[in-house]
């Protein structure tokens, strides 16, 4: 057995602890850590461009490799912002123990139902070190036992975060294993993680491409929650403001075009008609624009790239778009329901009644209204920080503290026993067979 394995069932052995703990232990820990983390800036800083540099060795600039070293390098910026979620989650409620409904029966008995936490949770993600260090103060803050599993990528990086980890749970009288991150833990050693859950984990949130989703998915009977690739749409309808178009689509493509919830495909109404200006606006601030036929016969002065129908359904990434001519809502919707993900959906109009029928028939978890979809994670809908959206799967929606949780209900009465109903129940029709 591994040891990162070993490590991961140790970490079960303490969920008892973590469950009967107050807030303000789970608080300090967090605290304590963001502190240790601060001691070591340097120090992280200085295994992050290690990390970096290995990294870029021998490989070609790809985009793909090009996005990756983008998200995997750890800038002050980045930094400041990983600490000041830790202050967030410290300051965010307390769901352990907390009840979400109470009431009595008809018998005199007493029912609650209280959130208890689901036990241990594993964290797969990406190469982000900002994300380790959020993803480690959700989980220690929620009262569950976990493993955060980074990139091997960033081994370095994740092992100054370690680092401060086990000497913020040691100050803060909490068992080492608490919390853990496993920070060069390769394929097999992952796959052994996920056939040992689910000794070791109660719950799986993997975090990634649909590679990492599916090799999850294949060798764990414990629940997953998957989140991302996340496809964005946007719909201009006819009597959209082109000044309130053109900042929200700026908005949703310009301002972070590697982040999950920019944009990827823009659907525009055939009687709009300032998608000339906006394409050109655009093409000036670098975007790449791809558009199907019938938008390039709209705008034959534009250079415009002739899109590939596998594009519909990709998660760009990068800073590129597709643009696509519609002719009705209805047909918008239903090329959103089709080539769309249930991630996030925004139309742009002055009709309110049009943008109600869009949010009710669009198949997203995010049904935006002149709003752009960079509001589309835990802290755009002021939920605090969070793991992501959660677009297929069991579970749809944000997902942060208040997802670690499981309910169970508190039973209590002076001595109150069933009455016999066998009397007044039919057999045949309890069953149904009547």
């Amino acid at each position: 057995m591994y040891r990162t394995t070993r490590r991961c069932l140790a970490s079960a052995a303490v969920k008892r602890f973590l469950r009967q703990s107050d807030a303000e232990t789970r608080n300090n820990a967090v605290t304590l850590f963001r502190a240790k983390l601060k001691q070591r800036r340097d120090q992280l800083f200085e295994a992050n461009l290690g990390d970096c540099t290995r990294f870029a060795d021998g490989r070609e600039p790809t985009e793909e490799t090009l996005r990756t070293a983008d998200q995997m390098y750890l800038t002050a910026l980045a930094f400041s912002k990983a600490t000041r979620d830790l202050d967030e989650i410290v300051e965010m409620r307390d769901w352990l123990n907390s009840v979400s409904a109470e009431w009595e029966t008809e018998n005199k008995v007493s029912v609650k139902r209280v959130r208890a936490p689901v036990g241990s949770v594993l964290v797969a993600h990406g190469v982000n070190p900002a994300d380790t260090i959020k993803y480690t103060g959700l989980v220690l803050k929620s009262g569950n036992a976990g493993t955060i599993k980074p990139s091997a990528s960033v081994s370095q990086t994740s092992e100054i975060i370690a680092e401060a980890l086990r000497e913020a749970l040691h100050e803060a009288d909490m068992p080492e294993g608490a919390v853990s991150i496993a920070c060069r833990c390769s394929h097999d050693e992952y796959a052994e993680m996920l056939k040992a859950v689910p000794a070791a984990h109660d719950l799986v949130i993997a975090i990634g491409s649909k590679g990492l989703h599916a090799f999850t998915h294949e060798r764990t009977t414990a629940p997953v929650v998957s989140l991302g690739p996340a496809v964005t749409y946007m719909y201009i309808h006819v009597d959209a403001e082109p000044v309130q178009v053109t900042r929200l689509v700026k908005n949703a493509k310009l301002q972070a075009p590697l982040a999950f919830n920019a944009v990827d495909h823009i659907l525009v109404h055939e009687d709009y008609t300032r998608l000339g200006e906006l394409v050109l606006e655009l093409q000036e601030a670098g975007t790449v624009v791809y558009a199907d036929k019938r938008t390039r016969k709209r705008l034959p002065e534009v250079s415009l790239s002739e899109v590939d129908r596998r594009m519909y359904r990709s998660e760009f990434r990068s800073n590129s778009v597709t643009i696509r001519t519609v002719s009705a809502l209805d047909e918008a919707v239903a090329v959103l329901n089709h080539d769309g993900s249930p991630h996030a959906s925004t139309i742009v109009t002055r009709n309110d009644e049009l943008a109600a029928k869009f949010q009710d028939d669009v198949d997203a978890v995010l049904a935006f209204h002149n709003t752009s979809p960079r509001f589309a994670d835990s802290e755009g809908l002021a939920l605090g920080p969070g793991f992501g959206v959660a677009a297929s799967g069991p579970y749809r929606g944000a997902v942060s503290i208040r997802e670690l949780f499981t309910e169970k209900y508190v039973v209590s009465s002076i001595g109150r026993t069933r009455p016999d109903q066998t009397a007044e129940v039919n057999p045949v029709v309890a069953f149904g067979k009547n």
